[in-house]
């Protein structure tokens, strides 16, 4: 009798405990499906931490397009420029934003170095990674009516006399900057001894390159296509990993030259810190979209661009890395002005 009754109650609390776990994965199904189906309720505002025409709101706008166009989005999607500070002033507006999925921004390589030079106290661990989109290599220019007729002389000369070649920058650490400083310390020559003219954009250096006022630039590639076409400059070298087509088919990289650099400007999308992890997937969904498409393709074959892109995960660990070689090429230069994190 004693053993009929333990029996009945072992199956009832078997039946009973088969029933709870069914009811939590039936729960966890039902949370999955409501996380998983989140999307904007509202505007997007796209924050872009720079000026209406520069090389982040060129990027802001080529992805606006493509989501219009193929109708990727079902909400609108608004460009808010936030110039200042070398970016500084839009990152903090985004930081001070809700994290709720329906605020974004466009983020550069000032995401680090401002963090890295003391200008901004925000770090990469204020925001959320989103995607990396793609990188921008720096090309190296002088006149056509340069004594400087390839890579090789430009290495030759920078090794015996930095001093000799002004270059043109857009901003101090920049990855232009650093890209010039990582030439010269390959050459074992110390990067403290270039010569550098800071410019309010690579335009306005090239104009100064024209006029004959400095030597080279080292500008993003893009900038330097048309005139390439006129005949008005040569590019003697290119940061990429292997030679890019078009204009720069021609052009040797650093690394090809001796010199083992490799650097790009880099850009992705990023978000407040915090948002949820159903809204990182939403807009890594809606980015692998846009990118894939013909449009956006031929975006980055117009402008030069090297596509990289990469999810939440991977972007994380992409700016992670990223800083660390960051920061060593800024304490090279004597700019750096915090402690490794």
């Amino acid at each position: 009798m004693e053993s009929n009754m333990y029996e009945k109650v072992l199956i009832t609390k078997k039946f009973s405990s088969l029933i709870f776990a069914s009811l939590l994965i039936l729960w966890a199904e039902l949370t999955w499906a409501a996380a998983s189906a989140w999307r904007p309720i509202k505007a997007i505002e796209v924050v872009v931490p720079g000026g209406a025409g520069g090389g982040i709101d060129s990027t802001a706008r080529a992805i606006q397009r493509v989501f219009q166009e193929k109708k990727l989005l079902e909400t609108p999607f608004t460009i808010v420029n936030k110039p200042g500070g070398s970016a500084s002033v839009g990152l903090t507006y985004l930081s001070q934003l809700p994290s709720d999925g329906h605020h974004i921004a466009m983020g550069s390589g000032a995401l680090l170095t401002n963090h890295i030079t003391g200008r901004s106290a925000l770090h990469t661990s204020d925001f959320t990674p989103l995607v990396q989109l793609f990188s921008e290599s720096i090309s190296f220019a002088v006149r056509a009516e340069s004594s400087i007729k390839s890579g090789r002389d430009l290495l030759a000369r920078l090794k015996v006399d930095p001093g000799s070649v002004r270059i043109g920058l857009p901003s101090v650490a920049s990855t232009n900057h650093i890209a010039c400083a990582l030439v010269l310390k390959s050459l074992g020559v110390d990067p403290k001894t270039l010569k550098t003219v800071i410019f309010n954009s690579s335009a306005a250096g090239i104009t100064a390159l024209l006029g004959g006022h400095i030597e080279l630039v080292a500008s993003p590639a893009a900038n330097t296509i048309s005139h390439i076409q006129a005949g008005t400059l040569r590019v003697v070298a290119i940061s990429s990993e292997k030679r890019l087509g078009g204009a720069f088919a021609e052009v040797l990289t650093l690394k090809e030259l001796g010199s083992n650099v490799v650097i790009g400007a880099f850009r992705s999308a990023i978000g407040p810190k915090g948002m949820s992890r159903e809204a990182v997937a939403y807009w890594e969904r809606l980015f692998s979209s846009a990118v894939q498409t013909k449009e956006w393709q031929d975006y980055l074959t117009r402008q030069s661009l090297e596509n990289n892109f990469m999810d939440s995960k991977d972007s994380a660990i992409f700016l992670s890395n990223q800083y660390k070689e960051l920061y060593e090429a800024l304490s090279d230069l004597g700019l750096a002005r915090t402690s490794m994190p």
